[in-house]
């Protein structure tokens, strides 16, 4: 299981099995967010309609989540896509290929939680958590691709974020 740790510092840790496998530091934005896995430094946020995660130094980010309805997203890779639905209060379903895959918690990010039956990336599971586990007001208000194009500025990386997240 896939969990938040305790806020220590101004920065939460992502938690699978006992073991750090991210760390998170919130940004200025409340959809943005720098996370560190495995040595790699990411930027969440959300931009456009949609949530982006990218990789610093990728020509384009890695994976990106579209709201389907209003209890679903979509999660798309270059390799790969999950579908992620509401199956009740808090609760989602995860699936892939239509198969499910796992479940997730969401709601209060302390209480958010991501199980997966099967191995996937830990970032595409650290960018699950973080799409059930936080509220992402930009992505659930726009209208849409287009709606927004608003995005991390070239020097996200180096600790400063533009307007990004489109709010």
């Amino acid at each position: 299981m896939t969990t938040w740790g305790p806020t220590k510092a101004g920065t939460r840790p992502v938690v699978r099995d006992g073991s750090t496998v991210a760390t998170l530091s919130p940004a200025a934005q409340r959809d943005d967010a720098q996370v560190e896995i495995g040595g790699a430094r990411w930027l969440f946020y959300a931009a456009r309609g949609a949530l982006w995660a990218e990789r610093s130094g990728a020509e384009k980010p890695t994976l990106q989540a579209v709201r389907k309805g209003r209890r679903s997203w979509r999660i798309q890779t270059a390799d790969v896509a999950y579908d992620v639905e509401r199956s009740g209060a808090r609760r989602y379903v995860v699936r892939r290929d239509g198969s499910e895959i796992g479940t997730a918690s969401g709601g209060r990010p302390a209480r958010a939680a991501v199980e997966i039956s099967i191995g996937i990336p830990v970032e595409h599971e650290v960018f699950l958590l973080w799409l059930v586990g936080a509220k992402h007001r930009g992505a659930k208000h726009t209208a849409g691709p287009g709606a927004s194009t608003m995005g991390p500025s070239p020097s996200a990386f180096d600790g400063g974020f533009a307007a990004g997240g489109g709010m």
